[in-house]
C-alpha cells in the first residue's frame, strides 16, 4: 500500500480515514479538520519556487463518506424514525432549520418521504429528502 493512501482505523469510534496528498484535494470533496469531516467549499493554490515545493508536500486525512436512503415512518417532536432497505428501524434527530421544518410539514401532510443521509467517521446526518406524490393511507 502506498504512503499516499495509508488507511487508519480509530477503534474507539470505528472511524475510517485515509491519507492523501494535499495536491489531490478538490472542491466538493471531504477532509478531516479538528477531528471532524468537513466538505471542501473552495481551494486556493500558491506559486512556490520549485526548490521549496518538497516542503509543501504533505498529506491530509480524508474520511470515507457514503450516502444512504431511508423511508420516514414517524416524526415526533425532534425525533424521526427511519426504515432502511432491510427493514431495520433507526431513530435520528430531526435536522435543524428549514430542512427539518419542511420535512416535518411534509410528513404531517401525509406524504411518503425518503431522506438521504451522509455517513462519515461514525456520524450520520440527514442532508435532503424527497416527497412522493402518493399520500399515506393511515
Amino acid at each position: 500500500m502506498s504512503t499516499s493512501q495509508e488507511h487508519e482505523r480509530d477503534e474507539g469510534e470505528n472511524t475510517i480515514v485515509y491519507r492523501v496528498p494535499c495536491s489531490s484535494l478538490r472542491k466538493g470533496g471531504y477532509v478531516v479538520l479538528q477531528g471532524a469531516p468537513c466538505k471542501i467549499l473552495d481551494t486556493d493554490t500558491s506559486n512556490v519556487p520549485f526548490r521549496l515545493q518538497h516542503v509543501m508536500l504533505y498529506c491530509r486525512m480524508v474520511p470515507y463518506v457514503s450516502s444512504v436512503d431511508y423511508d420516514v415512518i414517524n416524526v415526533e417532536g425532534k425525533t424521526i424514525s427511519l426504515l432502511n432497505d432491510v427493514g431495520a428501524i433507526k431513530e435520528m434527530l430531526l435536522p435543524d432549520g428549514e430542512l427539518g421544518a419542511s420535512l416535518s410539514a411534509a410528513f404531517s401532510d401525509g406524504h411518503n418521504i425518503t431522506v438521504t443521509c451522509l455517513r462519515a467517521m461514525g456520524n450520520e446526518e440527514v442532508i435532503s429528502f424527497k416527497v412522493s406524490t402518493e399520500n399515506v393511507n393511515l
